[in-house]
């Protein structure tokens, strides 16, 4: 939990930050590829009235929770991928260590005056912090390390290899513009009392309950083969996990849940979820995994509900 103290006790660290974030609004430390940012009126116009719990399990960036969700509410919040939900326990429960070495981080990034001594550094960040990626030891530093490289790589973009490693490309910035010290605050403020898990999506069938709310936001079924973007975790996301998805949102249906799931508008999601086919909203959205700009058009991608 986050005390006053922490102020006394990391005095050390030389953090000038002022605790009263009570007039500001979290908003996601992270950008992540898919985040809900630009649908996310559409989603809120299509919350359930009132439900009792809410569920996240595919978190990511967090935009839904963080934008939409009631801070009084219980939250589980989680991921498969374990970068990211240690990440999101660091914020919640040691942020002050995190920003102590964000600071470092990115103090050290400023003062580089060429492209070149830029990109090695954002390099050597990224060998380092994929180096403990296995031991999960140092959970701070690889957190504040993370936060670095997704605000200084190519298209701000989180991708990982086979190996689970980090592997996205400098991308030429000059500025780490790392998160404002008032919105961690208040990210970890908001997490507060919420559990944080590392699990795949299948373990809401354990804790979900009559009119409890899950909101699914799984890695999107490509509009084409070779449009594929899955790579937020080492393994990817195909279409017998979509299957899979579909068979536990019939579950929590058939349990009295609210549940909502948001996905690409193709034929393959629609048959997997034509009994709600009455419920399902359509939206248009631009995705920015392209390079190339004049190649990001808006695409039609679904809400998926149980509920009017």
């Amino acid at each position: 939990m986050i005390n006053k103290n922490n102020l006394q006790i990391r005095a050390d660290l030389e953090i000038p930050i002022s605790f009263n974030t009570s007039e500001i609004y979290s908003k996601p430390f992270l950008k992540w590829v898919g985040g809900k940012t630009q649908i996310i009126q559409e989603i809120e116009k299509n919350l359930p009235l009132s439900y009792s719990r809410y569920f996240e399990p595919f978190l990511g960036g967090g935009a839904v929770f963080f934008r939409l969700i009631p801070k009084n509410k219980k939250a589980y919040l989680s991921d498969i991928n374990r970068n990211l939900v240690d990440a999101y326990s660091d914020i919640k429960n040691r942020i002050y260590e995190v920003m102590f070495h964000l600071d470092k981080i990115s103090g050290s990034f400023v003062n580089l005056t060429s492209k070149k001594s830029r990109n090695d550094y954002f390099l050597k960040i990224r060998e380092k912090y994929n180096s403990m990626i296995d031991s999960h030891e140092n959970s701070p530093l690889r957190t504040a390390q993370l936060i670095f490289l997704n605000k200084t790589c190519f298209n701000g973009m989180y991708r990982e290899n086979s190996k689970g490693h980090f592997n996205v490309p400098f991308g030429n910035t000059k500025n780490s513009n790392s998160v404002a010290r008032s919105n961690i605050l208040a990210v970890s403020r908001d997490l507060q009392g919420k559990r944080i898990i590392n699990n795949g999506f299948e373990y809401v069938l354990k804790y979900a309950k009559k009119n409890d709310f899950i909101y699914f936001d799984p890695p999107y079924c490509p509009l084409k083969a070779n449009q594929a973007f899955t790579k937020y975790h080492s393994s990817d996301f195909g279409k017998d996990d979509h299957q899979k998805l579909a068979n536990v949102f019939y579950e929590l249906d058939k349990r009295g849940c609210f549940v909502m799931m948001s996905n690409s508008d193709i034929k393959f999601i629609r048959d997997l979820y034509k009994k709600y086919n009455k419920y399902t909203v359509v939206v248009n959205a631009n995705r920015n995994i392209n390079c190339k700009g004049n190649l990001r058009k808006p695409v039609k991608e679904v809400l998926i509900k149980n509920y009017l």
